[in-house]
């Protein structure tokens, strides 16, 4: 309550009805500015609501002694009780309670909230369920692979949240601002009333009534000043954009790790891809085995048991590893009913970016690149035969790797015993992404630890230059090349899938991991690409520069706002016009300050994903590879024993080009 004590016979002037108005016109823009930053929030909200309360439990009952019959209960338990291993009941029309493997039943799972793909995804035993999805057709039972808290949709809920908290460096530079904003409201407001006071005191200006007093008039426009000013435009210019933002993202299959990476992404000139896996399905096939001595003879005659050893051992070896091409030779192994599912490995150790070595019943193996087996023979003491090959079968090799084959070598008993050529196949999407990025003036790279022909073969087809091609290359060497890169000023985004990955998407500016990656890929990206889907690569940009545009728009109308308003409520227009602003009706600016900044936040909400497999008009033409080249080349068995004769190739200038294939 403001007033005066009179200082003339006059009646005192009052301002009773100025802190009802105030406080009214304050609360109201309080109660408008609040339902905005609500609705900017509800992408939380939407995906809680996804989350299944509670899910009906299977338990089985141990055979009773006298019929051998098994009970099952069921029974309804909160979410919080499942533990892995539990054993789930899903009704046609629910939710998928967890992550879960099917153990039960054939249906149809409807995965829209995680593919944005209106299709049916057919699911049988052994698939792989998501929590939060729908079952739209039979009865299925599942299998609690993870615990509530471990589920993609749970993953999901806590990246939105972080990347809606977290600060980017904009955010700092607001909050610095609207720190100083404050002090110098106030200390305007002081020096105004100081200025208004002494021109009314000494009858510079006439004040709006006779009744007015000096103190009265200049304490009304201090008053003012502090209600109109608003540093809380300027404040949430950020953080409602990335909120809204980081929503959007979520909704169509991008999890960004808050508002530092959109405020980086558009500033980006260079994206380096990983090969296998990223620029690839990462679902390669075994095409052709060369067994040791080899021919086209020496293959078709090769002894059954021998054959089926061979592939029983190395599917072992492989059965414990994480790697693509490891998980295709196990794939081929089980294709030649192999059974190695009982075979005691142990000592499985992986030398990343070379291969892996195991002892399987106690028989030493090896298989990666042949450069590692050289390595190792030469430690261990193996004889010539497991590192030195044919003349004629390099020249193979070499054929194969240059039409885009990846190939591994096997070594046991000391010699190495055969090669095993793959092939992948590369992305629908990949040539498109590769060229629109390069259309929009960024450099793309492409870094793999395949051999040199297959790493060339494959960026010819994609479009990149050979100087942007690093092959061969380790996890050390990714990190290296990535260092040069930003060395020169270039801003670096890496993409990748693989645990071997994990550096260098640490060491980026930026590291996007795609949908299918390791766990421990996942959680050192910044942008994970939730659809599996390079042209997400690509939304996310679209994404982050109307983003940071908002952002520029917020702050223009903040710092615009108060430019306009600080002048007319400090009297700018009262000594010409006798225009000045009541201090009740001067709360209505919040209004007209804070709410239009959350409106244009909340228009964000209105983006769609311009990169879409509609949109790109592909052809899958960028299928696999004939490589069967060169394998008729060998019409005789070859003498293994001439060190000399069968390294001279792989000793010359282009040793690199022939000597390794890809683990």
């Amino acid at each position: 309550m403001i007033g005066r004590i009179p200082l003339s016979e006059e009646l005192p002037q009052t301002y009773f009805e100025v802190p009802a108005l105030l406080v009214t016109f304050i609360l109201l823009g309080r109660v408008v500015e609040q339902r905005a930053k609500i609705q900017t929030s509800e992408s939380i909200q939407k995906l809680l609501e996804l989350q299944v309360k509670s899910a009906i439990l299977l338990e089985r009952t141990d055979a009773d002694e006298q019929g051998g019959k098994v009970f099952i209960t069921e029974k309804t338990i909160e979410m919080e009780l499942i533990q892995q291993g539990d054993h789930l009941k899903v009704f046609p029309g629910a939710r998928v309670p967890t992550d879960g493997r099917v153990v039960s039943g054939k249906g149809e799972i409807n995965e829209s909230m995680i593919t944005g793909e209106s299709r049916l995804v057919p699911k049988s035993v052994g698939d792989e369920v998501i929590g939060g999805t729908i079952n739209q057709s039979t009865v299925l039972e599942i299998q609690v692979t993870k615990g509530v808290n471990e589920t993609l949709l749970a993953q999901i809920v806590t990246l939105v949240e972080n990347a809606q908290t977290s600060k980017p460096e904009i955010q700092r530079i607001a909050d610095i601002i609207a720190s100083y904003f404050t002090v110098a409201i106030i200390s305007l407001a002081t020096i105004m009333f100081i200025v208004w006071f002494f021109l009314a005191h000494y009858n510079v200006v006439t004040m709006d009534s006779p009744t007015a007093t000096p103190f009265g008039f200049a304490l009304r426009f201090a008053i003012t000043i502090l209600v109109i000013s608003c540093p809380c435009a300027i404040s949430l210019a950020v953080p409602t954009v990335v909120m809204v933002a980081t929503g959007v993202g979520a909704r169509i299959g991008l999890l960004i790790r808050g508002g530092r990476i959109l405020e980086s992404l558009p500033l980006v000139d260079t994206y380096v891809f990983d090969k296998t896996g990223t620029l690839t399905t990462g679902k390669p096939k075994v095409v052709n085995t060369i067994f040791m001595p080899c021919s086209t003879t020496a293959i078709e005659k090769q002894d059954y048991e021998q054959q089926t050893n061979f592939w029983t051992l190395v599917a072992s070896a492989e059965s414990n590893s994480e790697h693509p091409l490891g998980q295709a030779i196990v794939e081929h192994a089980r294709e030649q009913n192999c059974q190695f599912s009982s075979i005691t490995v142990t000592n499985f150790e992986n030398q990343i970016g070379s291969g892996i070595s195991c002892l399987v019943d106690e028989q030493q193996i090896y298989i990666g690149k042949l450069k590692w087996l050289q390595e190792k023979g030469k430690e261990l003491g193996f004889d010539n035969n497991v590192h030195i090959i044919d003349i004629k079968l390099a020249k193979m090799v070499e054929s194969m790797q240059s039409s885009g084959c990846t190939i591994v070598y096997v070594a046991f008993d000391k010699r190495l015993q055969g090669i095993i050529c793959l092939q992948d196949t590369l992305r629908e999407e990949a040539k498109y992404v590769v060229n629109e990025l390069q259309s929009q003036g960024r450099q793309v790279w492409m870094i793999t630890g395949d051999h040199h022909g297959t790493g060339m073969s494959l960026g010819r087809k994609l479009g990149i230059e050979e100087i942007n091609i690093l092959a061969e290359a380790t996890p050390a060497m990714k990190i290296d090349q990535i260092t040069e890169l930003q060395a020169q000023g270039k801003v670096i985004a890496f993409i990748g899938d693989g645990i071997n990955d994990s550096p260098a998407l640490a060491a980026a500016d930026i590291g996007i991991a795609v949908g299918c990656a390791s766990d421990v890929a996942k959680s050192t990206a910044d942008i994970i690409l939730v659809k599996n889907d390079l042209r997400d690569i690509l939304n996310a940009q679209a994404l982050s520069l109307d983003t940071v545009s908002r952002i520029r728009w917020n702050f223009i109308w903040g710092i615009l706002y108060n430019l306009i308003m600080m002048p007319i409520a400090s009297g700018a227009l009262y000594v010409t016009f006798r225009i000045a602003i009541p201090p009740a009706f001067a709360g209505l600016s919040e209004l007209l300050s804070s709410v239009p900044v959350i409106l244009m936040s909340l228009l964000l909400n209105f983006f769609k994903p311009k990169y879409t497999k509609e949109n790109s008009g592909l052809s899958s033409d960028y299928g696999t590879i004939n490589s069967n080249a060169g394998l008729t080349e060998l019409s005789e068995a070859h003498d293994f024993g001439n060190i000399n004769e069968s390294t001279a190739l792989l000793n010359n200038k282009n040793q690199n080009q022939v000597e390794k294939g890809y683990y």
